[in-house]
This record gives structure tokens, sequence and C-alpha cells, in this order.
């Protein structure tokens, strides 16, 4: 499964939380207390440095490997003192028909865009609901989705709920972006008569304040 963390405060160097900490992103990714496999489709990164030139563009780092092994990401981490920062290990179904690459990595954060979005779970029959979608997804917003992620959409969901997609956001607007999206999200599988409970764990920040929601229904109540 994935492993997602969030941070917003005072300036903290990312080893930590990435690497030192004894609950650090990257041991839960190669010691998960309640898994025996590992499944790691690559590490993203949204970082924003409040006394960095352009405070509201995050620093963004994504590979397809395992982070572990990242000499790079390590390096970076080593200084650069974050003020927000969303961190994303992809967890990845053991299947040949899984696309594995960079286009699927979070945070998602398109061109132009002020904010980021991370997800934990997975929308059960997703390839059923997809393109019932782009009805509620502005056309300027749907050209950007470039991979094959649940995540990628919702992202572009979330984005067209807010009054100007590429604008700033306070945090009641994402936190109501969110939920409409969700309510869209349980519409959309009502209609397909799609029950099985899915998890839409959602992290979502544009460097000054941080929105992260739990969801788990699969019908309108």
């Amino acid at each position: 499964m994935c492993r997602v963390i969030a941070y917003l405060g005072e300036p903290l160097l990312l080893d930590g939380p990435l690497f030192a900490a004894g609950n650090s992103l990257v041991r839960q990714a190669v010691e998960p207390r309640w898994m025996s496999l590992l499944n790691i489709g690559g590490f993203g990164l949204a970082a924003w440095d409040a006394g960095s030139p352009e405070p509201d563009r995050p620093y963004i780092y994504r590979t397809a490997g395992v982070p572990v092994y990242d000499r790079n990401l390590k390096a970076l981490a080593e200084k650069v003192r974050a003020t927000a920062a969303i961190a994303h290990v992809r967890g990845v179904e053991y299947d040949p028909r899984e696309a594995v690459g960079p286009q699927n990595l979070h945070p998602f954060r398109f061109p132009g865009a002020r904010v980021a979005l991370a997800q934990n779970g997975v929308l059960y029959r997703f390839a059923e609901m997809r393109y019932d979608l782009l009805a509620y997804i502005g056309t300027e917003l749907a050209r950007h989705i470039e991979g094959t992620t649940d995540t990628e959409w919702v992202y572009a969901l979330v984005l067209s709920r807010l009054a100007d997609p590429f604008g700033p956001a306070g945090a009641e607007e994402m936190a109501g972006a969110v939920c409409e999206s969700l309510r869209i999200l349980r519409q959309v599988r009502e209609r397909r008569g799609i029950d099985r409970q899915s998890a839409v764990n959602l992290v979502v920040s544009h460097g000054s304040s941080i929105v992260p929601t739990r969801s788990a229904r699969t019908v309108i109540a």
C-alpha cells in the first residue's frame, strides 16, 4: 500500500521525516509492520520553503526507483528545510498490467497550479468510471492528465471545484473542493453500481495550509 506524510510548520530539515526518524517514510516503505511483501512503485515530494524565491512554487522531486537507494534524494533531504511538504511512496499491485513510471507519481501538481495532492487508497473498478468524470473536470485541466492512476483524475476533479484552478486557494476553499469531489465520486460510483468500499485518503496543500481527509464511504447516505 502507499505511504504518505504531510508537514506544515517551522522550517524542518527533511532528512528527519524521510530518513532519520525511527518511523521515517523511507523506513516504512522498506520495513512495513503489517505487510510481508514490498510493492514500491516510486517516490514523490513537494516541499515549500517560505524563504525561497517564489515561495508559492515548491521543490518537486519524483523517481520511479526505490527511495532507500536514492542518493540524490538523501542529499536533497539533508539540505532542504521545508515549511510545508507532502511526500509519498507509491504502492502498486504485483500485476503486469500495472503502469510504473514518473507519470503516475504523487504528489500531483499540474503546470501553473498552486495546489498539490497525494492519495493513500484506491477506487475500486476505477477504469469503468474514469471517463464519467470528464463531465465534472474542466477541459483545460483534463488535458494535463498524463498517467493511469485514479489519483490524478481525483486531483483534476478537486482543482475543477476551485474558483480558480490555477490561482490561490485558502484552506476552507480547498476543503470544500475536496468534499464536493468526494460527493461526485460517490454519485458516479452509485450510477455504475459500484458498492465495494474504497478508501480515498487525500492530502491537499498549497504550502500555506494543508487539508487532510479520510474517506471510505461507497454510496450516498
